[in-house]
């Protein structure tokens, strides 16, 4: 179950889970997963499945992934 350090949302609050992390980014959990194992974004691994990201640093890595030109990744 994801854990809320704090009710308003700030940039230094913790996200725990894929699920958590998923939702603040609107991404499955699974896809979460997959985004943590190439670097896409920026996320913490604790023990054996659990991530955690913290919300100010997950948006700067989107941002900044959104301002390289790279290559998309299709399944075709």
């Amino acid at each position: 179950m994801p854990r809320k350090i704090s009710t308003p949302e700030s940039d230094d609050d913790i996200l725990w889970g894929a699920e958590e992390i998923g939702a603040a980014i609107g991404r499955a959990a699974a896809q979460v997963y997959y985004l943590h194992s190439i670097g896409a974004i920026s996320t913490k691994k604790v023990g054996h499945k659990l991530l955690i990201a913290e919300r100010g640093e997950l948006r700067r890595s989107l941002l900044a992934d959104e301002a390289v030109d790279r290559p998309r990744i299709t399944r075709s």
